[in-house]
């Protein structure tokens, strides 16, 4: 991927001043979770016009959850993709304004932390689908899931609202449910693609579908929680009675959200964002295909089970994550070329490790049992159509070959995908 291809303000095409804004927000984020004391106004911003960073509402919030608690839920949200893409996410949310996009991420961060987002995650659906009744039902219900990718290369999230009905499950099912699928989601965003696209089918919809508790949480999710994650929502044939809800609906949201609505009355208007045979004849696509989960497989998550080996791994990650932040306080305060790359070259070994450590730290899902998730980082989605099968992200070897590699080598992996 060419710097034209990278959208201004994404990793590989920053400015100069929107890197100062990524070095100020990096410096308050350690200084918040106790771990250093940078001057985020002097030296790092030199040459540039950018005000002091506002960490009052941010510090608030720390102090109700603990620095502990806030850094270790902020190393957690990442997952194995570049740290720096979760923090330009906020920043372009809030349009460069460090303060905003600061108080968000920290909002971010002690939302997680009081939903217990990480517990859910490491719950898994082995222990979710047992433990909480009526979360197995959200599961098999094809309600929601993912499949695909549309025109764009950006997975599809596809949530059919005809079957939702508010009173077959409580809303902190729901809200469980919604997360669950959140993070699993994010799994799927790979290089060169950070966005999804949600395709929200009415087809049948009824008043009985109606649940305005959770449409407001899925809206607050993707504006507060998970910014820039969205990048199309198609709201596929609508009825004339979702015109009221609309109109109710369109002014709480955010305006960078509203403008990635669009409506789409018939399936010739989806078939503009997602090809023939990669979308569902369900909706009006060429594959032959439906969503039918399939159960835990016994023995699938050994490895998380594994407490010495997950001990082990959550050891070395720790120590990466240290050397990580060692070259980061670095970068905040130089420019030169050379450690910029000493840092890319240990994100690189972290996201590696991260790769690796995986099936020890998350128990395994739907989409590895369908073989939508490999474990060399990589995602894979097959069609039953004529569409060939295809495949997103940077395989692991190449991932390892490539930290042997010049500069150029490793900048470039957020560019590349199979």
């Amino acid at each position: 991927m060419s710097l034209e291809d990278i959208p201004s303000g994404h990793l590989g095409n920053l400015s100069r001043e929107q890197e100062i804004c990524l070095k100020q927000t990096w410096a308050a984020i350690l200084t918040l979770g106790g771990r250093d004391r940078i001057s985020v106004g002097n030296g790092v911003s030199k040459g540039a016009s950018i005000s002091a960073v506002d960490m009052s509402e941010s510090t608030k919030m720390v102090k109700e959850i603990g620095a502990k608690r806030f850094y270790s839920a902020f190393w957690a949200s990442p997952v194995s993709e570049h740290p720096d893409l979760l923090v330009l996410r906020f920043l372009r949310a809030r349009k460069w304004d460090v303060s905003r996009a600061l108080t968000m991420l920290t909002s971010m961060i002690k939302w997680r932390v009081e939903l217990e987002v990480d517990k859910i995650i490491e719950q898994g659906e082995e222990v979710l689908n047992k433990e909480m009744p009526g979360f197995d039902f959200q599961m098999k219900s094809r309600k929601a899931y993912f499949h695909g990718s549309d025109k764009q290369n950006r997975p599809v999230f596809y949530i059919h609202v005809r079957i939702h009905e508010p009173r077959q499950q409580t809303f902190e099912v729901l809200r469980t449910f919604t997360i669950y699928k959140m993070e699993t989601g994010r799994m799927f965003l790979t290089p060169p693609t950070y966005q999804n696209c949600l395709v929200f089918d009415m087809t049948d919809f009824g008043l009985k579908n109606m649940d305005w508790p959770f449409i407001t949480f899925l809206v607050k999710a993707f504006e507060a929680y998970y910014p820039e994650i969205l990048g199309t929502l198609a709201i596929h044939k609508a009825p004339w009675i979702f015109s009221g809800i609309w109109k109710a609906l369109r002014p709480l949201l955010d305006p960078v959200v509203a403008d990635k609505v669009v409506f789409t009355r018939t399936d010739e208007q989806l078939l503009e964002y997602i090809d023939a045979g990669q979308l569902p004849k369900e909706l009006g696509g060429d594959e032959d295909w439906v969503f039918e989960y399939t159960d835990v497989v016994e023995g699938e998550n050994a490895r998380f089970k594994d407490v010495k080996a997950k001990k082990e791994w959550q050891d070395k990650l720790s120590i990466l994550r240290e050397h990580l932040e060692e070259r980061t306080r670095t970068w905040i305060l130089t420019n030169d070329e050379e450690t910029e790359l000493e840092r890319e070259r240990v994100v690189l070994e972290y996201r590696i490790a991260s790769i690796e450590a995986d099936p020890y730290l998350r128990p395994r899902s739907v989409y590895h049992r369908h073989g939508n998730f490999k474990e060399d980082g990589t995602v894979a989605w097959h069609y039953k159509s004529r569409s060939g099968d295809q495949i997103f992200g940077v395989p692991l070897p190449l991932m390892k070959r490539k930290l042997g590699e010049s500069s150029d080598g490793i900048r470039e992996i957020d560019g590349m995908s199979g």
